[in-house]
């Protein structure tokens, strides 16, 4: 009998282990939650378009799951869907918080927009950058505007001042200068390309534009066409 009591006899080391265990992991330790919060377009933010993010945290609902930063504006849109709202660049912080699992934070990197790139806009809604053009198809210019290519956000963009030459194969030079962008051409702009014939030259130069995240109207690219 005094063996068996031995043998059950607490031993201190092991009563410090298993306090210990207690103590770090509870009572019950169960596996971390996987936490996610995946950019849905693109694996950066840009600056002044919506960017949205999918948050997700395994086997909890999303209304339990908080997200949060100090450096981005975010906005709730759906289950597990936000839209964040940068204002500067360089890398920012998402805290993500809840019941029944640990708080994690993910980093993203926040660019400025890449430089739209100036294009004249026909009444059909098709764009040139420059070339040759017959004279018909270049009086169907309706504005001069932006493109941004294959570039997956969408975002307001406005040319503000331009300036017009026309060189007619014959004659001399004709230049409308700081005309305001923004619109369909009107005026002295119309009058100047419905003027289009074979062998002039159009040039639109010190073309400037506003877009989200430049303070300041930014320079664009030249466009120069050929009428046949």
């Amino acid at each position: 009998m005094k063996n068996l009591k031995q043998f059950f006899r607490p031993n201190f080391f092991s009563l410090l282990a298993i306090a210990f265990s207690i103590f770090a992991f509870g009572p019950f330790s169960s596996p971390q939650k996987s936490v996610s919060v995946a950019a849905d377009k693109m694996n950066v933010f840009y600056v002044g378009v919506d960017n949205p993010i999918t948050v997700a945290v395994e086997g909890i609902p999303d209304e339990e799951v908080k997200v949060h930063s100090d450096q981005v504006k975010l906005e709730k849109v759906g289950i597990g869907k936000y839209i964040v709202k940068a204002s500067r660049l360089g890398n920012v912080k998402i805290l993500v918080y809840g019941d029944g699992f640990e708080t994690e934070e993910f980093e993203f990197r926040v660019k400025r927009i890449p430089d739209p790139t100036a294009a004249l806009y026909m009444q059909n809604e098709t764009n040139w950058m420059q070339g040759e053009i017959s004279a018909e198809d270049f009086k169907q210019a309706a504005k001069l505007g932006t493109s941004m290519g294959d570039f997956m956000f969408s975002f307001n963009a406005e040319i503000t001042t331009f300036t017009i030459t026309r060189v007619p194969a014959n004659g001399e030079a004709i230049e409308l200068r700081d005309v305001a962008g923004g619109s369909d051409f009107g005026g002295y702009v119309r009058d100047l390309i419905d003027a289009a014939m074979p062998g002039d030259t159009y040039y639109f130069n010190d073309v400037k534009g506003k877009f989200p995240g430049m303070d300041k109207p930014w320079k664009l690219n030249s466009l120069v066409f050929r009428i046949k």
